[in-house]
């Protein structure tokens, strides 16, 4: 599912201000962009996610 927000935030020209990648103390996937008004938003997979 992370994958597919990843892919729509490209597609939408979204600032990706840090690409895809694994947050080890969650054991998880996320992203960090910078939404339209200027916030910073991370968007993350479930705790634990990759096992």
């Amino acid at each position: 599912m992370i994958e597919n927000a990843f892919k729509r935030a490209l597609s939408q020209r979204a600032e990706i201000l840090e690409a895809m990648k694994v947050n080890p103390n969650a054991n998880h996937r996320e992203f960090w962009l910078k939404d339209p008004d200027g916030y910073v938003v991370v968007v993350a997979g479930a705790y634990g996610d990759l096992g």
